[in-house]
């Protein structure tokens, strides 16, 4: 657990009553900040989040000043050991690392939109840090906001790298499974926008698609599926239904499983979420 409130080094620093988010100026997002930095108890702590999500994020388009000069500090939070809530930081985080995706000019070459992508590169080490977190919430949503930031990121290899390197030491079943679904999408999605960053992921995700040592039986599903989505040739829908019914696919662990098998015919490459 941690000791004491999180430090924010620099919050103060910060224009924040000259920074504009959805609701007007941004003078507000200090003192959530540091709520949020508090650790214990808090039965506000949700609802302070939720709040700060629908001021500084904006899907689809424009980026708000303050949620630029917001991503430093969040990414602190993320990092903070015991801190409650982090997954769903990280999680708030991955909103702004899918964001460059799917931007249109002139968002995309905006100052603010820019920012953000500088504050994400500035913590590359620390999300993929967060990779090796004890709580698996944490793991599961990092994973999905470091696949998306490898699609634009000058580290994307490295990024991809790491994601496929987790994979040989990851418990959580669901994860592994969600690293080859999630893997394979950003690729194809990469690919698809000639990215420079498709190579890297397209290498990462063969790598876990070959991986056939630990749990070999329960990943057969996503190993098919994340090869028919880099190749359509690799595997048939007969060879994906197949493996979905198979006595050792564990139905927890996939999307195509949910609700009783309601998603069977149309999820079996959706990543878990």
């Amino acid at each position: 657990m941690i000791a004491g409130p999180v430090p924010l080094d620099g919050l103060d620093a910060v224009p924040w009553a000259d920074l504009a988010h959805a609701y007007g100026a941004a003078a507000d997002v200090p003192a959530v900040l540091r709520a949020l930095a508090r650790p214990g108890p808090d039965p506000e702590r949700e609802e302070r989040l939720d709040e700060l999500d629908s001021a500084i994020y904006h899907q689809g388009g424009a980026v708000y000043s303050a949620g630029a000069a917001a991503l430093p500090f969040l990414l602190e939070l993320a990092a903070a050991p015991g801190l409650p809530l982090r997954a769903a930081i990280v999680e708030l985080l991955g909103r702004f690392a899918a964001l460059p995706n799917d931007m249109r000019e002139p968002w995309s070459s905006d100052e603010q939109a820019r920012s953000c992508r500088v504050a994400l590169i500035a913590g590359h080490d620390l999300l993929v840090a967060l990779l090796d977190d004890t709580d698996p919430a944490v793991r599961a949503a990092v994973a999905d906001l470091l696949w998306e930031y490898a699609r634009w990121s000058p580290r994307a290899q490295d990024a991809a790298r790491a994601l496929a390197d987790r994979d040989a030491v990851e418990p959580d079943l669901a994860l592994r499974v969600s690293l080859r679904l999630a893997g394979a999408r950003a690729a194809a999605q990469a690919r698809a926008s000639g990215s420079p960053s498709a190579a890297p992921l397209t290498a990462a995700v063969r790598r876990l698609v070959e991986a056939v040592g630990r749990d070999a039986d329960a990943l057969t599903l996503a190993r098919l599926a994340a090869a028919r989505r880099l190749d359509p040739a690799a595997a048939t829908w007969r060879d994906l239904l197949d493996a979905a019914l198979a006595p050792a696919t564990p139905r927890r662990a996939y999307p195509a499983w949910r609700e009783d098998g309601a998603h069977l015919a149309t999820a079996p490459v959706r990543p878990v979420r």
